[in-house]
């Protein structure tokens, strides 16, 4: 099933219903208010059924619960907890701010990879320009004039052959350099994010980032911590489960947060140092904000290195195919002409 949750609009629905709640306005007015948010036709239509199920006396988290292909259920967990401690304002508010933070993650990984895939593309269609346009042109000014060495027959011959089948030659292309790298990565993506966080030192913040984020979100919202990891390593969309479970053991066992954090061997010394003296003094909540902030800086400079990576691969691919299509069939194909015509 294609994911159609859209990060920014529970964001705003959740930190506009937190500010809402919080003022003291009625709950069903509150969703009517909403109605106004710059929000997408799908979730609009959600929170007006939502208000209409709270008329009828469900619940909010029952209401929410209805469309569970727009709300993640850890969403919904979350709010069913807010309702049975009467926090719901600080558990959406909370919310609000867990899900900005993926959403930005989303939005800058997306942002930074425009550029590469505009490369990609082009190269595909450099490509495929060769062979259909550029080739064929070659193949007739060349007939019967000259013998060809096999290198470029056999290029020739496959062009002639995508030629000839035109709906197979580019299904076949589309599979070679798109869909078989998608069914690659998504088999062995487990694999290859293990290999890379051990080789590459730089990417294992980004576990760091994620459990961080979900322990500030139940410290922020006063949720029990013990029942709030439980909640969402049960739901569907849970990421570090087996660590998740570490700490919660260990939390149960009398250690602290920092203390189990630490058996982790997961959380960097200033993110570590951080939540001690949060402890410590009694602002756990505040030096949590901070670590989840430093981490975000460090998410955004990880994006754009990575960008700054794959950017000159691509453009020197481009280049590197320029130069062997000039190299090994251009030159060739000229000296073949200039024989001919000597």
């Amino acid at each position: 099933m294609i994911n159609i949750r859209s990060y920014e609009n529970i964001t705003l629905i959740s930190e506009n219903l937190s500010k809402l709640y919080k003022d003291g306005i009625n709950i069903v007015l509150a969703f009517e208010l909403m109605l106004d948010l710059p929000l997408k036709k799908r979730y609009k239509e959600s929170l007006l059924c939502i208000k209409k199920e709270i008329e009828k006396g469900n619940s909010i988290w029952q209401s929410f619960n209805k469309f569970k292909e727009l709300y993640p259920e850890f969403f919904i967990n979350m709010i069913k907890i807010a309702e049975k401690t009467g926090k719901l304002s600080e558990v959406l508010n909370g919310l609000s701010k867990y899900y900005k933070s993926k959403y930005e993650y989303r939005k800058g990984t997306i942002i930074s990879c425009i550029y590469p895939s505009l490369i990609f593309i082009f190269l595909i269609l450099f490509s495929l320009m060769i062979l259909y346009f550029i080739i064929p042109s070659f193949k007739e000014l060349l007939e019967g004039k000259t013998e060809l060495n096999l290198f470029i027959k056999g290029i020739i011959n496959f062009s002639n052959f995508l030629n000839e089948n035109k709906i197979l030659g580019l299904l076949s292309i589309i599979n070679f350099f798109i869909v078989f790298p998608i069914v690659f990565f998504a088999l062995k993506w487990n694999e290859i994010k293990t290999l890379l966080f051990k080789k590459i030192k730089r990417l294992n913040f980004r576990e760091e980032y994620e459990i961080v984020l979900i322990l500030n979100l139940f410290i922020e919202s006063g949720v029990n911590l013990v029942k709030g990891i439980d909640f969402y390593i049960n739901s569907k969309e849970i990421k570090n489960k087996e660590e998740l479970i570490k700490i919660k053991k260990s939390i149960m066992s009398g250690k602290t947060i920092s203390e189990s954090l630490e058996e982790l061997d997961k959380i960097g010394r200033y993110s570590l140092a951080m939540i001690k003296i949060g402890e410590e003094s009694g602002s756990l909540d505040i030096r949590l904000n901070a670590v989840v902030k430093n981490l975000e800086e460090k998410n955004e400079q990880l994006v754009k290195w990575i960008s700054s990576l794959v950017q000159p691969i691509l453009i020197c691919t481009l280049g590197l195919m320029l130069i062997l299509f000039i190299g090994t069939f251009f030159i060739p194909v000229m000296d073949s002409i200039y024989g001919v015509t000597k």
